[in-house]
């Protein structure tokens, strides 16, 4: 009886792996936040406002989430980058919503590149901050640009 119940264990094992190995890496798929300027805007405040008392006008935004993995023999995990427009006067207001950043983050981009994110270069001279309250998860980081009134905010699912 033990053994049947050993060889039945090693032959789920070998299965699972023999599965698991046969299927190529699923592509990264991107959705990104499609709309007018207005309705991105109506969108994204309507998202924040549950979370946080908005500190002033967003002027545009743009979104993109990525997913990777296709939840076959485990989840899939999701990257997402977010820029807010803001006024310039009201840069200091959304920088009080968040706190800053206790360790170094390093610099990520987009699977596809965004005209809209920011570049490497860039990143280094930014005030980095936690991506919370901005994004749905704890995990990533939040850049703000004081001198364009942009916000880039990267979270992911760990």
């Amino acid at each position: 009886m033990r053994r049947s119940i050993l060889f039945l264990g090693l032959v789920s094992a070998l299965f699972a792996f023999a599965v698991s190995c046969s299927r190529e890496s699923p592509a990264i798929q991107a959705h990104e936040m499609t709309g007018s300027r207005e309705e991105r805007v109506a969108t994204m405040a309507d998202f924040l406002g549950k979370r946080v008392k908005v500190p002033g006008e967003i002027r545009d935004v743009w979104y993109v989430e990525e997913r990777i993995g296709d939840g076959f023999l485990g989840p899939s995990d999701y990257r997402a980058f977010l820029v807010l427009q803001v006024r310039g006067e009201d840069v200091r207001g959304w920088e009080r919503l968040l706190k800053p950043l206790a360790q170094a983050a390093g610099y990520t981009a987009p699977e596809t590149p965004r005209s809209w994110w920011v570049s490497q270069e860039e990143f280094q001279r930014l005030h980095l901050f936690e991506p919370a309250p901005l994004a749905r998860s704890t995990h990533g980081w939040a850049a703000v640009a004081p001198d364009s009134g942009r916000i880039y905010v990267f979270s992911y699912s760990m």
